[in-house]
C-alpha cells in the first residue's frame, strides 16, 4: 500500500493541472471528473463481484495494472480530444473500482476485529500520510526541472514495484467468508444507513477539497510549486492526528465526526468570503486536521458495521458507491453552471453542515429499521 500510495502521489494531484497545461479548458477537466465517476459507480459491483472470484490481492493487482495503462496513455497524449478524455476517464474508474473495494476489503478482514476498528483505521490514514508528504513535492520538482514525461515514467516504475509486496501477503483472508447480503438486508439497520449517508455526504467536501481547490490554487498562482505545498501541509498535521483519532472510544465518534464536520464547513464559509491566498494555505493545514476527526470515526463505523452484518465485502463496495454517486450528482451540477469554483465551496459547506445535523439526531430516529 505504502509503495502505491508513494508512486501515485508523484502526480495524482497534479492530473487536473497536467490537463488543463495540454490543452483542456475547466470545463472538460469537470467533465472528465463526470464521466470518471458515473462509470465507477456500477463498476463497484463488477470489483465486488471480482473480489469474490479472484480474490483481493489480484483484484489489486488488476487495478494498478490499469492505473498504470492510465499514465501511459496521459504519456502519450498529443492533442487533447473528447475521445481521449472519455479514454482517461475510463481507465481511471476501472482502476478505482477494482483497487479501493479490494483494499478496504482487505483493510477490513486483517485488521484485529471489530475492538480494533479505530486503532486500525487511524493507522491505516497515518501509514497513506507518510507515503503522501514528500511524493507532490517531489512530483513537482521533477515536472519543473525536468520534464512531465520523466515523472509520468517514474510513476509508472513505482507502480510496477508496488506488485511486488502482493507476492507475500500470504495468510489474509483473499475472499470472502461470509456471502453477500441483498441490498435491503445489508441496509437493514439505522446506523448502517446513517453511516453510509454520512459517508456520501463527507465525500462532497472530500472531491472539492481534493480535486477543485488545486486547480482554484494553480489558477491564482500559476505555478506547480503552489500546488505541491497543498499536501506537504496536509500530511505532517494529518498523521498524528490520525494516530490519536484512532483511540477514540465508539461513544465519542458522533462528537468528533459534528465538531470535525462543522469545523470544516465554517472554513469553506471563509474560504467563501476571504480574498488572501494566505488564509487558502492556512485554511488548507487547518482542514487537513479537522478531516480525521471526521474520516476515522466514519470508516470505523464502516468497518465495524461491515463485521457486523458478516459482509465486509459490501462494506467496501457501499463505501465507494456512497462517495461517487455524491461525486456524480457535485460535478453534473458544476457543469450547468458558468463558474465552478464558488458555488463547488458553497455545496461542500451544505453537504458538511447536513453531516453535522444528522449526527445530532439518533439514527432510530432518523430510519426506521427494516
Amino acid at each position: 500500500m505504502w509503495l502505491h500510495t508513494l508512486a501515485r502521489s508523484l502526480v495524482a494531484i497534479f492530473i487536473p493541472i497536467l490537463m488543463l497545461k495540454s490543452g483542456y479548458d475547466i470545463v472538460s477537466v469537470v467533465l472528465y471528473f463526470l464521466i470518471f465517476n458515473t462509470i465507477n459507480v456500477p463498476l463497484n459491483f463488477v470489483a465486488r463481484t471480482f473480489v469474490r472470484k479472484i480474490g483481493a490481492r489480484f483484484s489489486i493487482a488488476v487495478g494498478t495494472c490499469v492505473s498504470i495503462g492510465f499514465f501511459w496513455l496521459f504519456l502519450h497524449m498529443t492533442t487533447p480530444t473528447m475521445p481521449l478524455l472519455f479514454a482517461l476517464a475510463a481507465l481511471a474508474a476501472v482502476y478505482d473500482a477494482l483497487y479501493w473495494v479490494a483494499h478496504f476489503y482487505l483493510f477490513i478482514e486483517s485488521g484485529g476485529g471489530s475492538k480494533q476498528a479505530g486503532k486500525s483505521t487511524g493507522a491505516m490514514y497515518a501509514v497513506r500520510q507518510t507515503g503522501i508528504i514528500f511524493g507532490p513535492a517531489a512530483g513537482a520538482g521533477i515536472l519543473i526541472f525536468v520534464s512531465q514525461s520523466v515523472l509520468l515514467y517514474i510513476t509508472i516504475g513505482g507502480l510496477l514495484l508496488s506488485l511486488v509486496p502482493l507476492l507475500w501477503l500470504g495468510g489474509l483472508p483473499d475472499r470472502p467468508r461470509h456471502r453477500v447480503l441483498p441490498y435491503k438486508e445489508f441496509f437493514a439497520l439505522p446506523e448502517g444507513k446513517r453511516t453510509y449517508l454520512s459517508s456520501a455526504f463527507y465525500a462532497v467536501h472530500d472531491a472539492v477539497e481534493s480535486d477543485l481547490f488545486p486547480i482554484f490554487i494553480f489558477l491564482i498562482f500559476g505555478t506547480l510549486e503552489s500546488v505541491a505545498v497543498i499536501p506537504v501541509l496536509i500530511s505532517v498535521a494529518a498523521i498524528v492526528t490520525a494516530l490519536l483519532l484512532g483511540r477514540i472510544k465508539p461513544a465519542r465518534r458522533n462528537v468528533a465526526i459534528i465538531s470535525g464536520a462543522l469545523a470544516i464547513a465554517a472554513i469553506w464559509f471563509v474560504r467563501l468570503l476571504a480574498g488572501d491566498p494566505t488564509i487558502y494555505y492556512i485554511s488548507i493545514l487547518i482542514i487537513s486536521v479537522c478531516a480525521y476527526f471526521v474520516l476515522v470515526p466514519l470508516d470505523s463505523n464502516i468497518y465495524e458495521y461491515g463485521e457486523r452484518v458478516q459482509d465486509p465485502l459490501s462494506a467496501s463496495t457501499y463505501r465507494n458507491i456512497a462517495h461517487m454517486f455524491t461525486h456524480i450528482l457535485l460535478f453534473g451540477t458544476l457543469m450547468l453552471l458558468f463558474n465552478v469554483f464558488e458555488p463547488s465551496f458553497a455545496i461542500a459547506t451544505v453537504s458538511l453542515l447536513a453531516l453535522g445535523v444528522i449526527h445530532l439526531i439518533p439514527a432510530r430516529f432518523l430510519f426506521r429499521k427494516t
